[in-house]
């Protein structure tokens, strides 16, 4: 499973990658900015460390899904339920909070 945070465009991202089944944590990187780039050589460098996965779990980001297929173009991978969940549950939670707080 890979994750990253990214507080404002353009500014440094931090980059982890855990194994989804035990949930170790396996490495992580910064990097400039979220792009495909840099997170297609971050799930490299871990694939020569730690070996190719079965499967990949990453947010709903068009840049996780493009960097996972150029660095594993044969590796199946699919969002992470939790990111799923959490951004479906941000989209309801976040318009109508917006139109509360202009009355």
């Amino acid at each position: 499973m890979a994750f990253g945070w990214n507080l404002e465009p353009g500014s440094p991202v931090f980059f982890g990658m855990k194994e989804a089944q035990e949930g170790i944590f396996l490495d992580s990187w910064k990097i400039p900015t979220e792009n495909e780039e840099d997170i297609s050589r971050c799930i490299t460098e871990a694939v020569n460390l730690f070996g190719k996965p079965d499967l990949g779990l990453h947010d709903l980001s068009q840049v996780m899904i493009n960097s996972w297929e150029t660095a594993l173009p044969h590796v199946h991978h699919k969002v992470c339920q939790f990111h799923l969940t959490s951004d479906i549950g941000e989209g309801l939670y976040k318009v109508p909070q917006e139109t509360l707080a202009l009355y």
